[in-house]
């Protein structure tokens, strides 16, 4: 994991959406933040990053808690500036890069963690999982 950070923060007034889901997934696959979609610009943005994963060899999953404990997830929750949501990338229970500029991470614990999981790797039991549909 390498760090990136958002060049676009969510602007309520205007209805801009931020970026940091496209800096938490080009953090996780270590890829300049120009190389990823601005995935939230699509209507159905989970399942546009999704297809994006998949084109990649690998699926993307969406996990009840901070699992698995050997990679990198991107972890979902309230933004500590304002009534929307925001990403992060966590790892063992903790956040280990928040891509918004002010680094200030999440208002509270995430309520959702997706993991990219190479074809060849980790499945998870199914009560700890199940695929992203968004």
């Amino acid at each position: 994991m390498i760090p990136v950070k958002q060049t676009i923060a969510f602007d309520e007034g205007s209805q801009v959406l931020g970026n940091c889901l496209q800096a938490a997934v080009a953090s996780i696959y270590e890829l300049p933040i120009e190389a990823v979609p601005h995935f939230v610009q699509f209507q159905r943005w989970g399942e546009a990053l999704k297809l994006y994963v998949e084109d990649r060899g690998a699926q993307l999953l969406l996990w009840t808690r901070d699992e698995p404990k050997d990679r990198p997830l991107l972890a979902f929750g309230k933004s500590p500036r304002g009534d929307f949501r925001h990403a992060v990338v966590w790892q063992k229970g903790k956040m280990i890069h928040d891509p918004h500029p002010d680094g200030t991470g999440l208002d509270g614990p995430p309520d959702e963690y997706w993991s990219i999981v190479p074809e060849q790797g980790l499945t998870p039991s199914p009560q700890t999982r199940h695929e992203s549909s968004r």
